[in-house]
């Protein structure tokens, strides 16, 4: 697979399981780069080390 960048869009309910899919998604193999486009519902991560962010990796 070519070097390729993903893009997430849609709801979660909590802001942890978008933090978790950007994650989940920069580590498949080829993707260089995620464009998070996420939105949640409830800010459960907001006091967390994660603060939401633009591409990762």
């Amino acid at each position: 697979m070519p070097d390729a960048v993903g893009t997430l869009t849609g709801t979660c309910a909590e802001h942890s399981q978008a933090v978790t899919a950007v994650s989940l998604a920069g580590n498949v193999e080829g993707v260089v780069a995620v464009r998070d486009e996420l939105s949640w519902k409830h800010d459960d991560a907001a006091a967390g080390p994660a603060a939401r962010g633009g591409a990762v990796r």
